[in-house]
C-alpha cells in the first residue's frame, strides 16, 4: 500500500468502530429507502468483497432513483486506492442531476403562529 494511502487509512481508523456501531444499531427499515426520491449514486470496487457486492445490489433494488457504478480495478477501499476515478464518478453524478422542482412551502397554523412544514 502506498504511504499516502496508509496515512489516509490511519486517519480513518479511529472512526471505523463508530461507523460499524451506527450501521448495526440503525433502526431504518429496508422499505424506508424507497421513500428517497432523489438521485443516489451507489459505488463499489470491481474486486470488493462479497458482502459489499450484496449490499450494493440490494440498495440498487431499494432506492428508486439509484444507479450502481463499479470502479474498475478497485477493491473495498476505492476512495483511498483510486481517488481520481472515484472523484470523477461523483463529479459526473452531481453534474448529471437535474435540479428538482422546488415546492412552495406549506403553512400550518399552530396555537402560537404559523410554521412552515
Amino acid at each position: 500500500m502506498r504511504p499516502a494511502v496508509q496515512k489516509a487509512l490511519m486517519r480513518w481508523a479511529p472512526k471505523g468502530p463508530l461507523d460499524f456501531h451506527a450501521l448495526f444499531q440503525d433502526p431504518t427499515s429496508a422499505e424506508a429507502y424507497g421513500e428517497l426520491k432523489f438521485p443516489v449514486l451507489i459505488m463499489r470496487g470491481e474486486h470488493a468483497p462479497m458482502p459489499t457486492r450484496v449490499i450494493s445490489e440490494r440498495l440498487l433494488e431499494l432506492l428508486p432513483r439509484s444507479r450502481l457504478k463499479i470502479i474498475a480495478d478497485a477493491g473495498h477501499m476505492g476512495p483511498l486506492t483510486h481517488p481520481l476515478k472515484v472523484s470523477d464518478v461523483i463529479a459526473k453524478h452531481i453534474a448529471a442531476a437535474k435540479p428538482e422542482r422546488r415546492l412552495k412551502p406549506q403553512w400550518h397554523y399552530l396555537t402560537w403562529g404559523f410554521m412552515p412544514v
